[in-house]
């Protein structure tokens, strides 16, 4: 019987080492006023500590609760823009055009990938953002994980700001168990420059 679902398999191999564009402009305002929407009913609240006069390049630390980290990210630096750094999963589901116009760079989860670094140098170098979730998997209770000393270790060798964003309501909007937008649940954020240049250069 002919297999109707039959899909095409694509064998080219990813290119890692494809340096990251930036957010294409014409996508940043749909990706803003999509993440308004969709966060809106739900009273998002951006809180900012020790961001005034904070400028790109810098690097930002996110929780990774759910899907709902992808809305609320974009609002929180607003008007500015980023690049993301993205297990393959995305790219192969979305499409590697559409997930780089995105901002992504691609990496596969939990191996030493030198070639990320690289970008992730190149990116801060040309004055962009880049957002990590270190955490590199959503949360499967609600909690934040332990990050391993490689993170330290990245921060300063980047030598730029550091910023932590710390989301809150997102694992119980969407948790990764169940997909379905929760109601009545307030999504919290809080954006906080922990170290300078310069303080993380004495640290």
């Amino acid at each position: 019987m002919k297999n109707i679902h039959k899909k095409k398999i694509v064998t080219k191999p990813f290119d890692r080492a494809k340096v990251p564009p930036k957010q294409n402009l014409f996508f940043m305002p749909f990706i803003w006023l999509y993440s308004y929407f969709k966060t809106k009913k739900y009273k998002l609240r951006i809180n900012k500590v020790n961001i005034k006069g904070l400028k790109p390049p810098y690097l930002i630390l996110g929780t990774h609760q759910s899907f709902t980290d992808f809305l609320v990210t974009p609002l929180a630096i607003f008007p500015h823009r980023a690049n993301y750094v993205s297990e393959l999963e995305g790219f192969e589901l979305y499409g590697e055009w559409l997930y780089r116009q995105a901002g992504c760079l691609g990496t596969r989860k939990f191996i030493n990938d030198q070639l990320l670094i690289k970008n992730i140098k190149k990116v801060l170098d040309r004055k962009g953002i880049l957002v990590l979730y270190p955490e590199a998997r959503y949360a499967n209770v609600g909690t934040s994980s332990e990050l391993p000393e490689s993170v330290g270790k990245l921060a300063k060798m980047l030598k730029v700001p550091i910023v932590t964003l710390n989301m809150r309501g997102n694992y119980l909007h969407s948790p990764i168990w169940n997909l379905d937008y929760r109601k009545d649940v307030i999504l919290d954020a809080t954006l906080t420059r922990i170290y300078t240049k310069e303080e993380l250069e004495k640290s």
